[in-house]
């Protein structure tokens, strides 16, 4: 039966002539224009007619006889305009129901009776995007013609109709609603059906549709019951591939294996057996292949455990066809040279997608089981005659250091050795990978790599570094450099400083004379970057070398002004703002004036370039690194530069809702992404980086400027606060978070009121941003900012409604910290558990741990500006801090459990004493917690309750005494960081009561135990409190302390020399060490005794008390 329209003829009329006195049909062509001032033009103008004639001339143009490019656009338009006509209404443009319901009705009539199949599949498209908002919250729907026009077009005879409604299923999954169980049995009869078509084109559309389905149902169980049309999908994948007809169905299996895991486990071996068959096929088109591969690797990420635990076998298989992938490469004998062709290497090649591919296999499956597989079949490539075996082999050892990461750490002297010697290999790509893998180790085995293997990398990359007859070996060596030097100790890199530089020096000379030579061009920019990355390691040991370079640099940026330079010179303009900062203020300020001015001129040319301009982004950090260079001298060059960052950060990125077929996202700049039920939308992702460090630059100024930043907090400000919801950029959001307590400082110049007023607009972003934020990560970064902001207003600007309300907040993050660990301890009952699963498990609880700690950290905030006054509002959380100091809770639960309750003792003072019965019994027994961050927070907490608390807690500190003396009594207290902490935090808490607790404390017993308890070496801030006691008691000529007949003074020096050398004593604490000083001075002048004491020091102590003395002795 056909579905027929109503009249409609009203709007139709007042949509036919627009006020312009354009038609409207002559605005669609228009908009089809390939003149960019035409079709702009007829852009403006159409979205300055209402939407109601939009619907009405949208409706005409498709029911009309125009021409299909046109008919198919305004079924374009009309699946856009859904979303504002029809989501939230209330809200939304005002159009009548009738008008809605004939764009309804038209659809479904237009798309039964439309012959050009491009067409029905925009109608198609159009009528999923209208069915889904024509959905409530609830599924309830107002269009229930659409079903039944679904039910009749999949039962149709007609091919085309059945195609019809797998596309709005497809693009609709959620298109029963209210009623999908209702209909569950139907739509698997839907399915099957359409799986066993005849035509092929309907099997491809129905795995499309049912991995749709699938993927938009909740609850497994559900999923589940779709899981029997797993095999009948892979025979189409098979048939599909063959014909190569519709590489869409192995998508859909590929949204299956990343989105619904699970649903294909009980046919992975079939899969597995399909994928490889295709992964395999040299026969068929290298996209067909790569896809089988994806599919592979996708299972392999979100069904880890699964694999792992039934399906190890088939690494066997996937790991040497991945390397296969590896080894399809072409000897171009411009491959070293960097001509057009070998720069734009296609990134989509069956090399990079195996070595991709691997990459991502190991850090899936860990390295226990991938490594064994990957080493039995890169072994024997290594002596292979051909290149390719040679190069595959050493990128595949680069490709699993990550994923391999634990068991590649015992092997790398061994891995080492065997790649160094292929530096020397005959061919350049051969020595191209060996740098690729020397580059990568040296992240992802940072700090350890540099350490052990200096002496052999730095020498071998040099040497290639020269290597002038192939730049891209050169340029990629120099790369390597940047990864080692950058996660390289210090000390460990100075010497080879001066040969770092040399070799530099060297190239740059060599290569400016033809810097207009794109092989040149391409190596200098790469040596410009690895002569940062040299000076900001180097820092201060890169002065001798400044004016080497220095000229060279000022030269580039004042003569490189060709548009295909413009990379090389924002490289410069890093090189030279690294510098600075490396140098210092004092060696950098005689060329400041010059380079300040060369920068202004660059932001003023930069005007002339495109919106894509690389050195916008130079541009940006160089004026940060300048103004902490310069700090108030910075001021002067604000007006110039702040309103380019401005524009940067502001800069809104485009998004456009995507046909699914819909061309354009070729561009490296356009990312597709699917949210929802299927929608695709396509996002420019080419500014937003531009606008994530325009933010973090924002952040540097308002840090270092503070009330010099003044007269751009409020712009800055309400940018910074709309941008903690700027969804499509983590980065953009921490940004936006870290600005705002310093921005609050800025402020400050303009008075409480002002400060006040700001801080109240914050604080309802954060608020509101804090409840949809889904990325812990930033979540932490959000609740930090709120912890730094509470700290900068205090107490007198906040409300009691704003600390009631960061209370529940607290409590919303705690309540999910619950049901996260629940989640947790669901998973280890799992089939699929396994020590894989684990070590994932551990790392999203050291995520829940730090979002755990953040919370204590706003704790601490409030207590620290409210006292006692916070405990009302505390009282609701206590109980669930109470919770986490059960037995059997997690160490870090129990560690920022006591942490918040030492916030109640040492902020809420006598007042603690209300709480006594939620902390005080797992205090006592957590000082002999087996971790040591447990102990230190126990520890820590007798200690202010020594010190802040009343007569009412003398009890628990007598009990408390002799379990503290223990701790510090124990060897095992000194095994590590962590323990040592854990001691003196013991120590400290002893020290505290013997000063204001002094009748729990048996201090004829106590005092000469703190001979043998010391020193203490790590924790500064108890340091200063064990200190100071120990020096008063030396200064008093405490018997107990110095011993009889001064018999302890060897032990006081010994002691001293140990916390002089640790550094334990910071600058705050510069009283302390003058009167260490000053004890050590008048025990020298005791002669015969001083010399006793120093004969009994070891030669490390002695020099450090001599280094003490030695300005009083000149």
């Amino acid at each position: 039966r056909v579905l027929r329209p109503f009249d409609s003829s009203h709007f139709l009329r007042r949509a036919a002539r627009m006020d312009a006195g354009l038609h409207f049909d002559q605005l669609l062509h228009q908009l089809l224009a390939e003149n960019n001032d035409a079709r702009w033009a007829a852009e403006k103008l159409y979205d300055s007619i209402s939407y109601q004639v939009r619907l009405a001339g949208l409706v005409n143009a498709l029911r009309g006889d125009a021409e299909m490019k046109v008919r198919q656009l305004a079924a374009v338009l009309l699946r856009r305009i859904a979303l504002y006509v029809l989501d939230e209404p209330e809200d939304g443009p005002s159009v009548p129901r009738a008008l809605l319901d004939e764009v309804r009705q038209t659809l479904l009539v237009l798309v039964q009776s439309e012959e050009n199949a491009a067409m029905r599949r925009k109608l198609c498209d159009a009528i999923a995007e209208w069915a889904r908002f024509s959905q409530d919250d609830s599924g309830a729907s107002v269009w229930p013609d659409v079903l039944k026009f679904l039910f009749l077009a999949a039962s149709s005879p007609s091919a085309d109709m059945n195609e019809c409604a797998l596309a709005v299923l497809t693009g609709f999954p959620g298109i029963f609603g209210e009623q999908e169980g209702r209909y569950r049995d139907v739509i698997k009869q839907m399915f099957l059906q359409s799986l066993s078509n005849e035509s092929t084109k309907v099997q491809c559309l129905a795995v499309r549709a049912v991995s749709a389905y699938i993927n938009s149902v909740d609850e497994y169980a559900v999923k589940n019951q779709f899981a029997d049309f797993i095999p009948l999908a892979a025979q189409i994948v098979e048939k599909s591939v063959i014909e190569e007809s519709d590489d869409e169905v192995l998508k859909s299996m590929i949204d299956i294996a990343e989105n619904s895991t699970k649903v294909l486990r009980a046919h992975l071996p079939l899969l597995f057996d399909v994928m490889l068959k295709v992964a395999g096929n040299v026969e068929i088109d290298d996209s067909y292949r790569q896809l089988g591969l994806e599919f592979i690797v996708s299972v392999a990420e979100e069904g880890s455990a699964m694999v792992r635990k039934k399906h190890i076998k088939y690494l066997e298989l996937i790991i040497p066809q991945m390397i296969s992938f590896m080894l399809d490469l072409e000897d171009s004998p411009n491959w070293s040279q960097y001509d057009e062709e070998a720069e734009d290497e296609d990134s989509d090649s069956n090399a990079v997608a195996g070595e991709t591919s691997l990459d991502r296999i190991a850090c899936a499956l860990g390295g226990k089981v991938v490594l064994p597989y990957v080493t039995a079949a890169v072994a024997p490539m290594l002596t292979n005659s051909d290149w390719r075996y040679r190069y595959a082999a050493i990128m595949a050892i680069s490709a699993i250091g990550e994923g391999c990461h634990a068991q590649m750490q015992a092997l790398l002297p061994q891995l080492v050795d065997a790649i160094l010697p292929f530096l020397q290999d005959s061919h350049p790509r051969v020595r191209f990978a060996v740098c690729n893998c020397l580059g990568q180790m040296a992240v992802d085995f940072a700090k350890d790599f540099q350490k052990n293997f200096h002496m052999k990398v730095l020498p071998g990359l040099l040497h290639v570094m020269g290597d002038n007859a192939n730049p891209r070996v050169q340029g990629h060596a120099a790369a390597a450099l940047v990864n080692f030097v950058e996660n390289c100790p210090k000390k460990k890199f100075v010497p080879y400083i001066e040969a770092s530089l040399v070799v530099i020096q060297g190239l740059m000379l060599t290569k400016l004379p033809n810097v207009a030579e794109k092989s040149s061009q391409m190596v200098l920019e790469q040596l410009i970057t690895t002569l940062a990355t040299v000076a900001d390691t180097a820092e201060e040991e890169f002065i001798p070398f400044y004016d080497v370079f220095m000229p060279n640099l000022k030269y580039l940026l004042r003569d490189l002004t060709a548009k295909d330079q413009r990379m090389m010179r924002g490289r410069v303009i890093e090189c030279i703002s690294l510098i600075g900062l490396s140098v210092g203020r004092d060696k950098f300020l005689p060329d400041a004036s010059e380079v300040l001015e060369l920068l202004l001129k660059a932001q003023t040319d930069r005007e002339q370039f495109d919106d894509d301009d690389p050195q916008v982004t130079y541009l940006i950090s160089a004026w940060a690194r300048m103004c902490k260079i310069l700090q108030k001298d910075f001021l002067p060059y604000l007006p110039v530069v702040m309103p380019h960052i401005m524009k940067t950060a502001k800069t809104e990125p485009e998004v456009a809702l995507l046909d699914e077929d819909e061309e354009g996202l070729e561009d490296d700049e356009w990312e597709s992404i699917t949210l929802g039920d299927q929608r695709r939308f396509g996002i420019k992702t080419g500014g937003l980086e531009d606008k994530c460090t325009a933010c973090q630059m924002l952040v540097c100024y308002a840090r270092d400027l503070e009330e010099g930043f003044v007269d751009y907090v409020e712009e800055v400000a309400l940018l910074m606060i709309s941008l903690l919801k700027f969804i499509l950029h983590e980065g953009v959001r921490l940004a936006a978070a870290d600005s705002l307590p310093s921005l609050l400082n800025c402020a400050m110049p303009k008075g409480n009121e002002y400060v006040l007023q700001l801080w109240n607009s914050m604080f309802s972003a954060l608020q509101s941003a804090l409840e949809k934020e889904p990325d812990k990560d930033v979540v932490a970064a959000f609740l930090d900012s709120l912890c730094r902001c509470v700290k900068v207003v205090g107490a007198q600007g906040m409300t009691r409604e704003q600390t009631g309300e960061i209370v529940k907040v607290l409590q919303e993050r705690l309540g999910e910290h619950f049901k996260s660990v629940e989640d947790m301890q669901e998973k280890r009952r799992e089939e699929d558990y396994d020590e894989g699963v684990e070590e994932d498990l551990q790392f999203e609880g050291e995520t829940n741990e730090m979002l755990l700690s953040k919370v204590a950290d706003v704790i601490h905030s409030l207590f620290g500006v409210h006292g006692a006054a916070l405990l009302p509002y505390f009282n609701p959380l206590c109980p669930i801090f109470a919770l986490m100091l059960a037995p059997g809770r997690s160490p870090a639960e129990r560690q920022w459990s006591l942490c918040v309750f030492d916030d109640v003792l040492e902020f809420a003072g006598p007042s603690a004493g209300a709480y006594q019965e939620y902390f005080v019994r797992p205090m006592l027994e957590s000082v002999f917690d087996k971790n040591p961050e447990v102990r230190q927070a126990a520890s820590y907490g007798f200690g202010v309750m020594a010190q802040f608390c009343g007569q009412e807690f003398e009890h628990v500190c007598r009990e408390a005494l002799p379990r503290l003396c223990q701790v510090c009594s124990d060897p095992s207290g000194q095994a590590d960081m962590l323990s040592k902490h854990a001691k003196e935090n013991a120590l400290s808490a002893i020290v505290k009561m013997c000063q204001h607790k002094p009748a729990v404390v048996p201090l004829g017993e106590v005092l000469p135990l703190l001979l043998t308890w010391l020193p203490a070496t790590e924790d500064s801030e108890e340091a200063e409190h064990i200190y100071s006691y120990f020096c008063q008691l030396i200064g008093s000529n405490h018997p107990s302390i110095l011993g009889e007949c001064n018999c302890n003074l060897p032990r006081i020096l010994a002691i001293f020399a140990e916390a002089l050398d640790s550094g334990v004593l910071e600058d705050e604490t510069k009283g302390i060490r003058d009167t260490m000083t000053t004890i050590i001075k008048q025990i020298q002048m005791s002669g015969d005794i001083w010399s006793a004491c120093m004969a009994q020091l070891t030669k490390e102590q002695s020099e450090t008390i001599m280094a003490c003395i030695a300005p009083i002795e000149g």
